[in-house]
């Protein structure tokens, strides 16, 4: 990691004060500007010290190769962020300036990184192209595969983790619309106590 990434570790101040504890593996390829990869954990972002690195940044060294600034950070109250840990904090639609969130914390964070991180792109294009549709609109319905799954013959085995923060939904909406489009089909539903892939 460190022939292609630096690392830095920060305290980044949110609204109300508290300093979150921020990593930020920036590549050293300097020729263009890169998108972030935020993940924020109760679970430790460990290795700390910027001289320790983890040995992969990514889900897959795929993402390792794809020009991502990294970003990992304690969530409030963990290990080494300031502030007072909820679990399952409760989401505010109008807080007060005193008052925290998830959202608010993240908001704040992304502000901070946009601001001090050098060669940044200014977005996960990605992120930003979802945000513009936040209803089930045109660009969702084109994306929805239910609606095409008949004409199946032959068996089928739906594979989920109970644990799918990204999509839990999705292997039950998929479940269901093989089975009312192919009656009879042998479709099998398998739930366990995993996450999204694994």
């Amino acid at each position: 990691m460190k022939a292609h990434y630096t690392k830095r570790e920060y305290r980044i101040p949110m609204r109300d004060g508290v300093k979150l504890f921020t990593q930020v593996y920036a590549p050293k390829d300097s020729s263009q500007s890169h998108p972030f990869l935020v993940m924020r954990t109760p679970f430790s972002v460990a290795p700390y010290g910027d001289e320790a690195y983890r040995r992969l940044l990514g889900p897959s060294e795929s993402f390792d190769k794809a020009g991502y600034i990294f970003v990992f950070q304690d969530v409030r109250g963990r290990f080494q962020s300031e502030g007072q840990f909820v679990d399952m904090r409760p989401h505010r639609e109008q807080p007060g300036d005193a008052e925290a969130d998830e959202s608010r914390d993240m908001t704040d964070t992304v502000d901070w990184l946009l601001k001090n991180v050098p060669r940044n792109n200014g977005h996960n294009p990605s992120f930003d192209e979802k945000m513009q549709h936040n209803t089930y609109d045109d660009f969702w319905q084109a994306r929805d595969i239910s609606p095409h799954l008949h004409g199946i013959h032959c068996p089928v085995l739906n594979v989920g983790g109970w644990f799918d923060a990204e999509d839990l939904a999705g292997t039950f909406r998929t479940y269901r619309a093989i089975a009312e489009q192919n009656p009879g089909l042998q479709n099998v539903l398998v739930m366990g106590p995993w996450l999204h892939g694994a």
